[in-house]
């Protein structure tokens, strides 16, 4: 199972853009798109990042596991914050998948940082499996929820409500 989540993940960026693109045709929430819109650019950013800090491990393996995790927290936490300043920006109500999305940040930071102070600062090594598939499937299950608003707003257009 573990191995399935992984190879799926690789995936999640091509099935997202291609749902941002499908509700340029579709009327949707602004919210909704602007925050998907935000968690897809930030995560592919992160990916164009993640080579580099893996890069650092050849130099300093101590400090690349610093800035292994510290990225992570700092990514995740900038993400949420565009979202707030986006929402407060035009004074958009939060939709449910803005919602969903920046507390599957927030949970993300907090998974970061537990890891960052389980791995580096206690020294304990406990949370290694939940770090390996935990990250995926948050980010699987924001892809899954991006790709069902779509749907949803697909189905809700061609009933005409």
């Amino acid at each position: 199972m573990g191995s399935f989540i992984i190879s799926v993940a690789e995936y999640l960026w091509i099935a997202c853009l291609l749902t941002l693109v499908m509700s340029v045709f579709v009327p949707v929430v602004q919210s909704s798109r602007a925050t998907a819109i935000i968690w897809v650019v930030m995560g592919l950013i992160m990916d164009k990042v993640a080579p580099e800090l893996m890069a650092l491990s050849t130099w300093d393996e101590e400090i690349a596991r610093h800035a292994w995790y510290l990225a992570w927290v700092v990514f995740n936490t900038l993400t949420v914050l565009l979202i707030f300043y986006v929402h407060k920006r035009f004074a958009w109500q939060y939709s449910k998948l803005s919602q969903y999305i920046t507390l599957c940040c927030v949970v993300m930071v907090i998974l970061q940082t537990a890891r960052l102070m389980d791995r580096l600062l206690f020294n304990t090594d406990v949370l290694p499996s939940i770090y390996k598939y935990g990250v995926p499937s948050i980010n699987i299950a924001v892809a899954s929820a991006i790709v069902l608003w779509l749907i949803s707003s697909m189905i809700t257009m061609k009933k005409g409500i």
